[in-house]
């Protein structure tokens, strides 16, 4: 039997490494009890008109200050683009937007057709978070902003490379881009704009950071090999990215007790990750026909998950219930004037007097996993509570040492 040839097996890996990472949990995890979809949209786009200052929202009046400010790294493509536009649509063009990302032309088509007469401070400042020059001056551009009420943190990089290397970690260490942009930049971004956050609770309104990864679908972190430069391996990421994420949500929910942070599971969502993965960018340098075969067989990927996955956009209405639910104040004000609105409870097994294991249907409001104001959800921005958390107060603290010291070299 002959072998199948090198690009072959690379898309075939490529394929099954997708689906395990990204289809799989969505698929075994069947929805939970939350309102619709037309629902969701309502609380939305009452809670943003409130944010507005508009008199019909759920607080009736502006909730002080001035207009919120969103930034969304990651925003020119996918779930980021999605609640970018979502975030415009909801605000009637009230609120102001910072789109971080590396297209600029798409950039400046979202901005245009989102703006409104009435807000003409939205903009585009480009970064590649897997160089840290780019992260560097992407954060000095920020920094100028007066306040940050929502940092949105969607950007994707789906590779089957062995290793591709971002910044030097050390002397003879490099962090690869994968890991940069799915952790290390991201805790760099909350890091140095937390105190832009704090300026908006401080006015009373709203700071809050999403971070999209996948809470309850990591493992167990390798302390012995933090940031993966002796057992680096695609899956192996895979399943340490959720894990660093909540430890980093967590770690900087108990150093800013006035903020929010959020650790969300998008489920299987139709998005360019695949398409523009850096392995099938590298297999159109082979000679014909493996470009074809590559295209060919990406379609044929997203043709047959089709019926299993939903759009950017629907996802970008769950994903704001989440943040817009979400808070250490639990004030109940979202959803609380839509019909048929409900909160989201986590099914929790408990031990009776007699010894009978049920369970029982809680609200973790103030957070997720026993830390408050760190929230773990899911594909419905529903709380996931302490499911499949590898949390220990040890392996948090030994992950936030190793970030530091990454970051700082």
């Amino acid at each position: 039997m002959s072998r199948l040839p090198f690009p072959v097996l690379v898309l075939l890996s490529l394929s099954l490494a997708y689906s395990s990472v990204y289809l799989l949990p969505g698929y075994l995890n069947p929805p939970p009890p939350v309102p619709s979809l037309s629902i969701v949209k309502s609380a939305n786009h009452a809670y943003g008109a409130a944010l507005a200052g508009n008199n019909s929202g759920i607080n009736g009046g502006d909730r002080g200050g001035d207009e919120p400010v969103a930034v969304f790294v990651g925003g020119t493509s996918g779930i980021g683009r999605a609640m970018a536009e979502s975030f415009a649509h909801h605000t009637k063009g009230r609120g102001r937007m910072v789109l971080v990302g590396r297209n600029e032309r798409t950039a400046h088509a979202i901005l245009s057709s989102t703006s409104s007469s009435s807000n003409a401070k939205n903009q585009f400042i480009p970064c590649d978070l897997a160089n840290s020059t780019s992260l560097s001056l992407c954060i000095d551009a920020l920094s100028t902003l007066p306040k940050i009420n929502y940092l949105i943190l969607t950007p994707g990089y789906f590779s089957l490379h062995p290793h591709s290397d971002a910044i030097p970690s050390s002397k003879d260490r490099q962090v690869d881009s994968k890991l940069m942009v799915h952790y290390y930049a991201r805790w760099k971004l909350i890091h140095d704009l937390a105190s832009l956050l704090e300026g908006a609770t401080a006015l009373g309104e709203d700071g809050k950071v999403l971070t999209v990864s996948r809470p309850g679908w990591g493992g167990r972190a390798n302390l012995y090999d933090l940031g993966l430069n002796r057992t680096y391996g695609a899956i192996a990421a895979s399943l340490q990215m959720p894990t660093y994420n909540d430890f980093m949500i967590e770690s900087f929910a108990l150093l800013h007790p006035s903020l929010t942070f959020i650790n969300a599971y998008p489920g299987f969502v139709r998005t360019p990750l695949l398409s523009s993965s850096p392995t099938l960018r590298e297999l159109s340098s082979y000679p014909f026909p493996v470009p074809a075969l590559a295209a060919s067989l990406v379609a044929l990927a997203e043709v047959m998950t089709y019926p299993l996955s939903r759009s950017a956009e629907e996802c970008a209405e769950w994903m704001w219930r989440g943040v817009w639910s979400s808070s250490r104040a639990s004030n109940g004000k979202y959803g609380e004037n839509v019909k048929g609105y409900f909160p989201s409870y986590v099914a929790e097994k408990i031990v009776d007097v007699s010894g009978k294991v049920k369970e029982k249907h809680v609200s973790h409001k103030t957070g997720s996993a026993g830390i408050e104001g760190a929230f773990r959800l899911g594909a419905y921005g529903e709380d996931l509570g302490s499911q499949r958390s590898f949390g220990t107060e040890d392996a948090r603290r030994m992950v936030w040492e190793h970030t530091e010291s990454v970051m700082s070299a």
